[in-house]
């Protein structure tokens, strides 16, 4: 038997053809069965990802609308001498004002409206460094 043998080449070649189909049934089986999975996989993992999604959207929101916020309270509250400067001021423009309306009326409470605008101050700065 030689490679000429048109028995030999047809059988090999019946075989070949064979041996394709099969391939090309199993390739088919296994693209199924590849499309199940992604199916299955998206079905799955779409109402983790949406809820995840509006998770991070709601954080993001959240993080732009309170972050100026917080620098402003930061720069407001935690700084000590502008909390200080600011109670001061508005407790020296609240006694000089009841001081006025205290003594206003009275022509001899002038020295006491004077005596409280110069101690009273003295005494807060003192009691707020303290």
């Amino acid at each position: 038997m030689t490679n000429n043998d048109p028995e030999l080449r047809q059988d090999s070649v019946e075989h070949l053809l064979a041996e394709v189909e099969r391939l090309k049934a199993e390739k088919a089986i296994l693209h199924a069965d590849l499309e199940k999975h992604k199916q299955k996989l998206s079905r799955m993992q779409s109402p983790s990802r949406s809820t995840m999604t509006w998770i991070l959207i709601l954080l993001a929101c959240s993080t732009a609308i309170l972050a100026p916020i917080a620098v402003w309270a930061r720069r407001s509250f935690l700084d000590t001498n502008l909390v200080c400067a600011n109670v001061v001021g508005l407790i020296l423009g609240v006694i000089g004002t009841l001081a006025f309306a205290v003594a206003g009326p009275y022509p001899w409470a002038i020295r006491t409206r004077q005596q409280v605008g110069q101690i009273l101050p003295l005494q807060l700065k003192r009691g707020l460094t303290q």
